[in-house]
């Protein structure tokens, strides 16, 4: 296989996503309709939740290619157990993330090198999104 241009990334990100609603078309026009008289945003935001544990490999892929421009290569993709990055807030609060290494290519340049500079995804303060490369070694 041709190694040329392949990195090796290693970060942690945040698992984390707002799954679609359920509320029916009409029903999200009218309640739009309704909050913009009243000055307020939308009410029917879904709540964030965890990736679950089989959807997180597609997940991270998808993300990495549209969020970092960085194609994975196939079965190089590993994810760690869910871990917890604690907010040091009094009443708890918490972002789920998952440590990651894979192989690929950049396929967008310009997209990974503003993800190198900037990371990717929530929890940057934190240490999350933020991608560490590496040279392949045979």
């Amino acid at each position: 296989m041709e190694r040329e241009g392949r990195l090796r990334i290693t970060f942690a990100m945040n698992v984390q996503k707002t799954p679609p609603t359920r509320i029916p078309r009409e029903l999200q026009e009218e309640l739009r309709a309704a909050n913009a008289a009243a000055g307020r945003g939308r009410a029917f935001r879904s709540k964030l939740v965890v990736v679950p544990e089989a959807d997180r490999p597609d997940w991270v892929r998808k993300r990495l290619l549209h969020h970092a421009g960085f194609a994975v290569d196939d079965g190089s993709l590993t994810l760690s157990p869910l871990y917890r990055a604690h907010l040091g807030r009094r009443r708890g609060g918490a972002i789920p993330y998952v440590e990651i290494t894979a192989t690929g290519v950049a396929v967008d340049q310009d997209r990974f090198n503003d993800a190198l500079a900037g990371g990717i995804g929530k929890g940057k303060n934190f240490g999350l999104g933020l991608i560490q490369t590496s040279p392949l070694t045979d």
